[in-house]
């Protein structure tokens, strides 16, 4: 059994100007119990070394994995087939979250029995750092469940239990992992 409970999946491509924001981000949540896995898509810059050394940085928390190019999706299923966590949950490497962020997520699905927690996110403007709020707009069945609770900041994201953590509106649906 994990001692995690939340892994979370970084794909990483050719991204080494704002990976190191991300991962500090991520190491410093206050929701210490989590894993970080930093899954390299066959990157040509320098990403991989900065995973590395935060893996080596952060053992206990930081993993690092390396695999030839495939696209976005079969890193994050690469990523979600690693994952021990009791949720999981994806991060583009070109984002960063909140401290609270995780913490905020899992303790909103876990008080509400829930298999997913979704939340918005905010966008930023590089050249003018203009922020742009954004809310998650997602197609579900009539019958979901819909509860309320405190929109936490970050990119969107999504928790599945047992296998997926989207954080601030909680959906309660039985889902299952499925490979693509």
């Amino acid at each position: 059994m994990s001692n995690y409970k939340l892994s979370i999946v970084a794909a990483v491509y050719n991204l080494e100007k704002y990976l190191p924001r991300c991962l500090d981000a991520l190491v410093n949540q206050t929701l210490q119990e989590i894993e970080i896995l930093c899954v390299d898509d066959g990157s040509t810059d320098s990403a991989p070394q900065i995973i590395d050394e935060y893996a080596k940085k952060y053992p206990n928390k930081v993993k690092a994995f390396h695999k030839t190019n495939g696209g976005e999706f079969t890193t994050r299923n690469y990523g979600l087939e690693r994952a021990t966590g009791e949720y999981v949950t994806f991060v583009d490497t070109d984002d960063y979250v909140e401290k609270t962020w995780a913490e905020k997520l899992y303790n909103v699905a876990k008080e509400n029995d829930a298999d997913m927690a979704v939340c918005g996110f905010e966008r930023i403007d590089l050249n003018t750092n203009k922020i742009s709020e954004y809310k998650s707009f997602l197609l579900l069945p009539e019958k979901v469940r819909f509860l309320s609770s405190e929109t936490a900041p970050g990119h969107i994201q999504t928790t599945i239990r047992p296998l997926l953590y989207f954080p601030v509106k909680v959906y309660h649906l039985p889902l299952q992992r499925i490979k693509l």
